[in-house]
């Protein structure tokens, strides 16, 4: 994004605030940072075909599961790997679930191989949907090798709201956070991306408000 053209940053409670706002006014906003993503993942990413979803137990989870229903609609090839169920309190998660189950998708716990002769070919795409801002504790398993792993993988990644590992505060690292080569915001950049010391971490940063303004 345009330095010019960035907004200005919020904090967790700030965007949480606009989050609630945004859902007690009935605004489908997990279809819509979905959307996004999907139409962001195809402008980065060319050409592509392959995309996997890390799909993590609460909303970013979700939000990686709906751009990859967009993404089976253009015609992509998606894997979702989703190793924990949606947690309790994640009901628009569990529901994108369902969404994702209806359309005749399934997850995986684990990634596929990426090496040996019989590995599957590898993704031109990553959608990081682990974590979001959410984050307060450190990384744990297998959480961490999974990001471990795409990390030294090399394959492109684009992640949701903040790279996973990342608090959206302080720009801290719970662990090794994943790199991706770019980050798309929902509803308003957070700190860390303003962070010289995160860019090795967020890459290219751009900001979908799904309707909302602070």
């Amino acid at each position: 994004m345009d330095p010019a053209r960035r907004p200005h940053p919020l904090s967790l409670s700030e965007i949480r605030a606009l989050e609630k706002q945004g859902l007690d006014q009935g605004l489908p906003l997990m279809s819509r940072a979905g959307q996004c993503a999907a139409g962001l993942a195809l402008r980065y990413c060319q050409p592509c075909h392959d995309v996997w979803l890390l799909v993590g137990p609460g909303n970013n989870g979700g939000d990686a599961l709906t751009a990859g229903a967009h993404l089976l609609n253009a015609g992509l090839t998606v894997t979702a790997i989703m190793p924990a169920e949606p947690a309790a309190q994640a009901n628009d998660a569990r529901n994108a679930l369902k969404q994702w189950s209806r359309i005749g998708q399934s997850t995986q716990t684990t990634l596929p191989r990426m090496d040996g002769d019989n590995a599957p070919k590898r993704p031109d795409l990553v959608i990081d949907g682990l974590f979001g801002i959410g984050l307060n504790k450190q990384l744990g398993q297998p959480w961490q090798t999974m990001i471990d792993d795409i990390n030294e993988s090399g394959i492109p990644v684009l992640s949701l709201d903040i790279p996973s590992g990342m608090m959206a505060d302080t720009g801290q690292c719970l662990g090794r956070p994943v790199r991706a080569r770019w980050t798309v915001a929902f509803i308003a950049p957070s700190y860390a991306l303003y962070d010289s010391a995160s860019r090795e971490f967020t890459g290219e940063w751009d900001v979908c408000t799904l309707g909302l303004q602070a």
